[in-house]
């Protein structure tokens, strides 16, 4: 609730101050090239890496060593202990770069050609938000590859109340926060793509309130045909 007041507050000018352009409206203004950007953080294949963070549990397994196969969770600080290898520093680490950070640990006690396997169990420390008209709004965490859509079934769908024709997500990119706004229906019928959400973002699932956005922002309709992506400049 909290989240949609503040958006409404930002985009308000617009509703009282006649037609008038964007770059106008006190602290919001069109997106370059009305795109909403990805993290910083993505890998070589342009697709999001998860960093390992405190409470994640991940699986290590040695090969041809049954007995090394163990689940351990993260503590506190993101750190494992495993035999040979001792207390590793997981947090920040990919699982690829964490296997090879205990594969070298076990080379340097003298075992030979190590080959470790690392597999996320269970995710805690990245998560997205949402909220609004869904039947069981929360946090939740983020696989790889989430879109809005499955998000929204994440979270148990829409209720019959929400409106669909207003979606917005919330994205902070190197201190500069986007708000990208959507028509569920929309993406629902392949108008336009199903945005790829990531950790730390926001959705707000629409309301009476999400929708009173189109009727304030001037000279625009409707979200049936493309996003709208804005830059909070506050």
């Amino acid at each position: 609730m909290k989240i949609i007041l503040s958006l409404l507050l930002v985009l308000s000018c617009a509703a009282c101050a006649g037609p008038r352009t964007f770059a106008e409206d006190a602290g919001v203004e069109p997106a370059p090239d009305n795109f909403l950007p990805p993290p910083v953080r993505l890998g070589a294949d342009n697709r999001y890496d998860y960093r390992l963070g405190p409470f994640d549990k991940v699986s290590v397994d040695v090969m041809g060593i049954e007995t090394e196969a163990r689940e351990l969770t993260l503590d506190g600080q993101g750190v494992i202990s495993f035999p040979m290898a001792g207390p590793v520093v997981a947090e920040g680490l990919t699982t690829q770069e964490l296997a090879q950070l205990i594969e070298q640990r076990l080379r340097d006690s003298y075992m030979r050609n190590p080959d470790v396997s690392v597999n996320l169990v269970e995710q805690q420390s990245e998560s997205i938000v949402v909220e609004g008209e869904v039947n069981e709004p929360g946090i939740y965490p983020v696989l790889r590859d989430m879109s809005l859509l499955s998000a929204v079934a994440l979270a148990g769908g829409t209720t019959q109340f929400s409106q669909n024709s207003t979606v917005v997500v919330f994205r902070t990119v190197e201190d500069q926060r986007y708000l990208g706004l959507y028509d569920l229906t929309a993406v629902r019928r392949g108008n336009y793509a199903d945005p790829q959400l990531y950790p730390g973002d926001t959705v707000v699932i629409g309301t009476s309130r999400t929708q009173r956005l189109l009727d304030i922002l001037p000279g625009f309709v409707s979200l049936i045909t493309t996003p709208l992506i804005l830059l909070d400049g506050r």
